[in-house]
């Protein structure tokens, strides 16, 4: 599943590329709003995990694709 993008994908640069489709692909999944709602939910979590020392807009960054969100929900 493309929600554990950051755990699977070993260099930073390459998420960071990746992230836009992930998202959409998420966003664009045949699935009810609840589930694509958790799975993005789920992305968003692993990414500030991933990249603890950036906020949700460094994160974001660059990425259009990428909603600039906070760490609260």
């Amino acid at each position: 599943m493309v929600v554990l993008a950051p755990l699977v994908v070993e260099r930073d640069e390459e998420l960071k590329a990746q992230v836009p489709h992930v998202w959409q692909t998420i966003q664009f999944a045949p699935l009810p709003e609840p589930i694509r709602e958790r799975l993005a939910e789920v992305l968003k979590f692993w990414l500030f995990e991933r990249f603890p020392s950036l906020s949700a807009e460094e994160i974001a960054s660059g990425k259009p694709a990428l909603p600039v969100v906070s760490r609260l929900g």
